[in-house]
């Protein structure tokens, strides 16, 4: 049975333990799962930079090879 919200005012809200641990735990998983998933985009993130040096690098050797002599 529903009680009316006017009567419900003024009224202690008792959430029963159950509940309380079921949240706990549910937040304890979704920080992992957001821990995790900042770790894993900080490995992404390092890959891409190691990736454009590299690009760079190809990018200079392009430029040597296609005009041996700008270099020397």
């Amino acid at each position: 049975m529903t009680i009316p919200l006017q009567e419900r005012a003024g009224k202690e809200i008792v959430i029963p333990k159950e509940w309380k641990e079921k949240v706990a735990e549910s937040l304890d998983k979704l920080e992992a799962r957001l821990k995790r998933e900042a770790d894993e985009a900080e490995v992404r993130a390092e890959r891409a930079e190691q990736w454009a040096r590299e690009a760079k690098a190809l990018e200079q050797q392009v430029i040597e090879l296609e005009n041996p002599y700008s270099h020397a």
